[in-house]
Formats: structure tokens, sequence, C-alpha cells
């Protein structure tokens, strides 16, 4: 029962990454009927639009006004700061976070101890393992 619920469970995970993938590219054809809708209110709110041509200088307007907004987003760090906090709420990456820091207390202890012991030689064997002499 176990192995069919982490089996279900992995495979509703690669659907919903199939589907945040794919959003990005809903957002793109999203955008294009509002554009199209815009256009079309404003033409019944009697504006002189026709809108086969306007329609594809508009969408690409809005498409460019997307980028730049996006560009001014990387640029002034937002989005390097949403990753970190994400990172933050990711429980497979706080585990990994947790283990670097133990790693680093390790060395940093190490250190120390061949500070204090200079006299100490300190080799590693060729599996790994540190032999003291």
């Amino acid at each position: 029962m176990s192995k069919i619920i982490d089996t279900g469970r992995g495979i509703l995970a690669e659907i919903k990454i199939y589907l945040a993938r794919a959003n990005s590219y809903f957002v793109i054809i999203n955008s294009g009927m509002l554009i199209f809708l815009l256009l079309s209110k404003l033409q019944e709110f009697g504006f002189n639009i026709n809108i086969q041509n306007y329609f594809i200088p508009s969408f690409l307007a809005s498409i460019s006004g997307a980028l730049i907004i996006g560009y001014l987003d990387t640029r002034w760090g937002f989005f390097r700061e949403e990753a970190k906090r994400n990172t933050h709420r990711n429980p497979y990456l706080m585990q990994i976070s947790e283990d670097v820091q133990q790693i680093l207390k390790r060395l940093d202890n190490i250190e120390k101890d061949s500070i204090h012991k200079p006299n100490e030689v300190v080799e590693t064997t060729s599996s790994g393992a540190s032999k003291q002499e």
C-alpha cells in the first residue's frame, strides 16, 4: 500500500511540474486574449479601432512590457531573493544545508586541532580515511 501511495505521489508531482511549466505558455496565450477583449470592448464603446490592425502591435507591446518587467525584476534582485526564500522552504534543500553546516563545523574542528598540534602529521589513505603518525 505504501508503495502505491509513493508511486501515486511521484506521478502527481510530475504532473504538477509539467503543468507549472505549461502555465508560462498559458500566460502568453491569456495575455493575447485579454488584448483582444480590450480592443473589442474599446470598439464597442465607440473608439475607431480595427482589431485586425491593432491586435498584433498591442500584443507585441504587452509582451515587450512583460519582458522589461521581468528583466527589472531579475536585475534588481527580486528573483534571487524569491529563490532564496523558496529554498528555505524546501525540506530536501534544508537537509542538504544542515548537512553542509555539520561538515563545515567538522572541518573547523579539524583545522583547530591541527593548529594546536603542529607536529602531528595527518595523512589520508587511498580509502579516504585519515591516518595519524
